[in-house]
């Protein structure tokens, strides 16, 4: 749906997107699905593109929606099959697709509302942002290393709390991979749209033993 608005908007002049009225009205639908609790694609992992104009739009139609109603960002990041959609899943009781071997593909945003017992979090909602795993057997070869670290840059750059899943005892495949991240995001508050530097991110690495997607995360740190 982004990239189709994406494509209307870039050749369409004013006049002619005036009478279109069905694409004209797209983000505001998408926005009010989201607001329903649907899932909206943020990335579109063929083509690892994101509409900026189509999420742009859709976002700033939610903000209307929302009102001042405040919202936390909360992605995640992690090896292939390693459990994130079904930890989500079980955290905020979603319904992201689950299975063996690249079933996310691309990012996925989903807005959850917080309830009245966990108002003192000081949020309304939370942003959820399900992305697709690392390290993807489909897509090995050299542009893979190069894949995982713009994908891993965007989801965290895109969080106020990124949780990386790690599946496993040894987390030395995701170090690579992090430290490329961390290294690709804006130093200066400027690019940051303002913001403050320290405190835009903060991972939460959560230790999954091997076995059964339900098992338990052992073990929680904090970089």
């Amino acid at each position: 749906m982004g990239q189709i608005y994406e494509s209307f908007i870039s050749v369409q002049t004013p006049e002619e997107q005036s009478k279109e009225k069905t694409l004209i009205s797209l983000p505001k639908l998408a926005a009010e699905l989201m607001k329903s609790g649907h899932p909206l694609e943020l990335m579109d992992g063929d083509a690892a593109h994101v509409p900026l104009i189509g999420v742009s739009a859709v976002l700033d139609e939610l903000v209307k929606i929302l009102g001042d109603q405040r919202v936390f960002v909360l992605s995640i990041l992690g090896i292939q099959s390693s459990g994130k959609s079904t930890m989500l899943n079980a955290m905020f009781g979603l319904q992201f697709a689950v299975s063996a071997g690249r079933c996310t593909r691309g990012a996925f945003m989903q807005l959850v509302r917080v309830s009245e017992e966990m108002k003192e979090l000081k949020f309304d909602y939370i942003l959820v942002v399900d992305t697709e795993g690392l390290r993807a057997l489909e897509l090995a070869g050299k542009s893979n290393q190069h894949h995982d670290n713009e994908l891993a840059t965007f989801v965290v750059g895109l969080g106020n709390l990124t949780l990386i899943n790690i599946f496993g005892e040894n987390p030395a495949e995701m170090q690579d991979t992090l430290s490329d991240c961390y290294s690709g995001l804006p130093e200066d508050e400027e690019a940051l749209g303002g913001q403050p530097t320290n405190g835009t991110t903060k991972p939460v690495i959560q230790q999954k033993c091997p076995g059964s997607k339900e098992s338990h995360f052992q073990q929680s740190y904090s970089v």
